[in-house]
């Protein structure tokens, strides 16, 4: 009997440590610039920054990646007492499109792309790619233009003259310099300024991905002469069993059940 239970424990214990969340944010705890100014929230929190260029066949142009001090322009926290206060609930993390006007007027078709990084898990382990899947909860949303002084200095997404104008957050997975996947919640032009878009990204795992790093980055990106700013709010990373996983756990309990029952 007390064998049994011990084992029955064991795989409870286990289903449960599956289910875990790995990095969880909602930017509460972040300073919100009541001014409207732009800040550098995510300094020394161990995010880096960095901006790109790409061509119109979306072929990569150029990087600049100075490292883990996201430049004032960039980033900034919306909420309760802020210029903004778009969020979900409390804070939210903002990501603009800050391109040198000149460079994007000679070349309207290339992308620009601002983003800030951050590894959640630098190498995944046997036990976490044991469970089957790691999944990303997110929300993102247009953020409203900002009008300070009569002079506007914040962009939403919402500006129909570029197909390409979106921001949002984005989920990958990869080893050293290389990257195997990259998904995304975004929202793009044409989108309402109004209503968040929430939802879930999922890699599923196999023993070929221990060693593997997963990285989460708040980015936004345009070209056409088009002003970008996002918000982003209430992101989660979570280690997480399939059904097939929990199928198999809910069985073996139910048949260490049964056993304990009869043994009675």
């Amino acid at each position: 009997m007390k064998k049994l239970l011990t084992t029955l424990s064991f795989f409870g214990l286990a289903a449960a440590s599956y289910g875990v969340t790995v990095f969880s944010e909602n930017f509460d705890s972040w300073a919100v610039e009541p001014s409207g100014q732009a800040t550098t929230p995510a300094s020394g929190l161990g995010y880096v920054w960095g901006a790109e260029g790409y061509s119109a066949t979306n072929d990569y142009i150029w990087g600049y990646y100075p490292g883990a001090d996201p430049e004032t322009n960039r980033y900034s926290v919306s909420g309760p007492g802020g210029a903004f206060s778009d969020a979900v609930s409390g804070n939210a993390f903002v990501a603009s499109l800050d391109y040198d006007a000149s460079d994007m007027w000679a070349n309207p078709t290339v992308t620009y792309r601002n983003f800030v990084e951050y590894t959640v898990i630098g190498s995944l382990t046997a036990e976490q790619v044991a469970a089957g899947t790691i999944s990303l909860t997110a929300s993102v949303k247009s953020l409203a233009d900002f009008t300070e002084g009569g002079v506007l200095k914040q962009f939403g997404i919402h500006n129909s003259a570029s197909a390409n104008t979106e921001g949002g957050v984005y989920f990958k997975i990869g080893n050293g310099s290389d990257v195997y996947a990259t998904q995304t919640i975004s929202v793009g032009a044409g989108s309402s300024a109004s209503e968040w878009t929430t939802d879930t990204l999922s890699f599923a795992l196999t023993s070929g991905n221990i060693g593997n790093w997963i990285k989460i980055g708040y980015y936004a990106e345009s070209e056409n002469y088009s002003a970008a700013t996002v918000a982003i709010d209430n992101v989660s990373v979570s280690v997480v069993p399939e059904p097939s996983t929990y199928a198999l756990l809910a069985g073996f309990a139910a048949f260490l059940f049964v056993a304990i029952r009869r043994r009675k």
